[in-house]
């Protein structure tokens, strides 16, 4: 084997000679991949690499392009409608065909075409208001359509952001057929009942939007009595036969969610609780016969009709009556007996009643008022002066006079007299006395608080003051 042995710089520049022309001839072969893209040569190899080197790495649509390639060639039909940049334009929109119908070869469509690589970038004519080739709206110009005429039977048409027609507002509500969007139409549930939207029982009903109208569903049939239901299936709620009037039986509920009675035995037209008072019923409900709490005998009150269909009387109060119940110490003039006296008070006052049936110890007089017997006057000098006590009340007070001596009549005068008026201080009767005797006799005089003395008193006390005199 022979060596060839190059001069020095002829093998370096033979190297790079053959890596440019591999280089180049791979540029070459991709390069006409752009003509296959509508508008695909205002980018150039930035169209599919990023940078726009050829041999750069691919970008978003590049990807695209590599992983639809036809062989070698580029398959616009199957990229066109993708969205390369996210933007919401697809590919086709951004290069100016679509609809995908542009076919490689064919002139580009006349268009300002849009990097379908950069988000940023998108047609500018979709939004200016104004109806531009290819869009079949733009803003508020929806060349006259409607959802009507696009087949709907309601709704508000709309352009979207691609300048094409949105009917996602549009509406065949009212076509007695459940579309899509819809809860029901007319009479078409689909399948859904008011029992499978968690009632009991009851019509589903349908709104003029479509929309399911539950107020005819009712909680009846849940097994539970409320909503101002009397049962609902085996919840009686503690009712029965008797409880409603009957004899016996089985007392039932109907599909109502009312009471079924037909099963209980007895009158059917004595039901207690129906709120009409049989001939065997005191009261039913509100029904009371026109009976009060006086008409029962107490002083007042609301009376009311129990469960049993009886009178209920808690509410009845009865002092007042004149007949003393339960816990009252009197009412009106009933007393029970007692008297002042009884209950611990002297004097002959009157007891009465207070209007809340308690005892009124106001009216008794309070002590009783003395009464005075004979006492002594004075021994000394002769004649026993002695008073006779006149009872006297006012205000539960009683004075007392005595002359009492032993052997100096004057000074037990002098002191009956001052017991005397001590007497009349208090408010008690005043009892006078007269003495006579060599040795003294006593006056006592008790005057009264409220008014002038009697004359009688007077005199009593006239002659007392004489007797002192001739001494």
């Amino acid at each position: 084997m022979r060596c060839v042995r190059l001069r020095p710089g002829v093998g370096l520049g033979l190297f790079t000679a053959v890596i440019a022309v591999v280089v180049v001839g791979d540029a070459e072969a991709r390069s006409f991949r752009v003509s296959q893209v509508p508008n695909g040569g205002i980018f150039g190899c930035g169209l599919c690499h990023e940078g726009g080197a050829s041999g750069a790495p691919r970008n978003a649509f590049g990807e695209q392009v590599e992983t639809t390639l036809s062989g070698p060639n580029v398959d616009w039909g199957a990229i066109f409608d993708l969205d390369a940049d996210g933007d919401g334009f697809t590919n086709g929109e951004e290069m100016g065909d679509p609809s995908g119908g542009w076919s490689s070869g064919e002139p580009s469509p006349t268009f300002d075409a849009t990097d379908p690589n950069n988000p940023q970038s998108f047609p500018l004519p979709c939004g200016n208001g104004e109806l531009d080739e290819g869009e079949e709206c733009d803003g508020a110009e929806l060349q006259e359509m409607t959802c009507e005429s696009m087949g709907f039977l309601s709704g508000e048409l709309s352009c979207s952001r691609t300048c094409t027609l949105d009917t996602g507002e549009c509406s065949n509500c009212g076509n007695g057929v459940k579309d899509f969007g819809e809860e029901c139409d007319d009479g078409d549930f689909g399948q859904t009942t008011c029992a499978t939207l968690g009632f009991g029982s009851g019509g589903l009903g349908c709104t003029a939007d479509c929309q399911y109208d539950d107020a005819l569903c009712s909680d009846c049939g849940n097994n539970i009595a409320d909503g101002g239901e009397a049962c609902d299936g085996d919840d009686l709620g503690g009712q029965t036969c008797q409880t409603r009037g009957f004899n016996g039986g089985a007392l039932t509920c109907s599909n109502a969610c009312e009471f079924d009675v037909s099963a209980c035995e007895g009158d059917p037209e004595l039901v207690c609780g129906d709120g009409i008072r049989s001939e065997d019923e005191e009261c039913d409900g509100e029904e009371l016969a026109g009976q009060t709490c006086e008409g029962l005998g107490f002083a007042s009150g609301l009376l009311s009709c129990g469960v049993d269909c009886t009178y209920d009387v808690g509410g009845c109060e009865s002092c007042g009556n004149g007949v003393l119940d339960g816990v009252e110490e009197c009412d009106g003039e009933e007393l029970g007996g007692e008297t002042c006296e009884s209950l611990g008070y002297d004097g002959d006052g009157a007891l009465t009643c207070w209007e809340n049936c308690t005892f009124n110890p106001n009216t008794c007089a309070g002590t009783t008022g003395g009464t005075t017997g004979g006492t002594t006057g004075g021994t000394t000098g002769g004649t026993t002066s002695t008073s006779n006590g006149t009872t006297g009340t006012s205000n539960g007070t009683t004075a007392t006079s005595n002359g009492t001596g032993d052997t100096s009549g004057e000074d037990v005068g002098g002191g009956g007299e001052d017991a005397g008026m001590g007497g009349g201080d208090t408010g008690g009767a005043m009892t006078s006395g007269g003495g006579s005797g060599d040795d003294g006799g006593g006056c006592a005089v008790a005057p009264t608080s409220r008014g002038a003395a009697p004359w009688w008193l007077l005199v009593g006390l006239l002659v007392g003051l004489g007797a002192r005199r001739r001494r």
